[in-house]
């Protein structure tokens, strides 16, 4: 790979993308019975990565892979919030989270997967299908941000947003032996 970037028949931050959206889609695949993302199987995945990568500016989260709670709108992907009720109508507009996100260079992987409208810890959702642990498969991955925990911890994704009220970033992150933080509010 050295020696192709050397010889500049591709660029560093070509390889770099390439590498983060194999290594996403590798994770999808692996995982896939864990309903982690909301979408089923790594091909809709794959194909928004490789979209998005050639639009992604060189900022400073060039090939940082994200997902983000089926609570946060992300144009042309519907918000189900963890519902049927919702339907697959797709989000008009990204959340002004989602867009720094993207003008910083960050490639989104997909929606995780939730509790149902964020109101309950295990991320059982009957929608969607429970999210599994990655590291533990017989455990939950706790709630509601399930999907996001259970997404760092397979692999899927370097970080991911959630939604936190009383835990629900925290809890999950700690039952899949990732980091959660929340911050204040409006600091995102």
């Amino acid at each position: 790979m050295c020696r192709i970037i050397r010889a500049r028949l591709r660029s560093s931050c070509t390889v770099e993308r390439e590498a983060a959206i194999d290594r996403a889609a590798e994770a999808v695949r692996l995982h896939g019975g864990l309903n982690i993302l909301i979408e089923a199987g790594p091909e809709p995945v794959l194909d928004r990565l490789r979209h998005t990568s050639r639009r992604t500016p060189d900022g400073p989260l060039r090939c940082w892979t994200y997902v983000v709670k089926d609570m946060i709108d992300v144009a042309g992907l519907p918000t189900t919030r963890g519902s049927a009720l919702y339907g697959t109508e797709p989000a008009l507009a990204d959340a002004p989270c989602v867009e720094r996100l993207d003008r910083a260079g960050a490639l989104l992987v997909g929606k995780a997967n939730q509790h149902e409208f964020a109101w309950g810890v295990t991320s059982e959702n009957p929608h969607w299908g429970d999210v599994g642990n990655p590291r533990h498969p017989h455990l939950t991955p706790g709630g509601s941000s399930g999907g996001t925990a259970a997404a760092l911890a397979a692999g899927i994704a370097r970080f991911g947003l959630g939604t936190d009220t009383g835990g629900s970033v925290r809890m999950p992150a700690a039952c899949c032996g990732v980091v959660g933080l929340r911050p204040r509010s409006a600091t995102l």
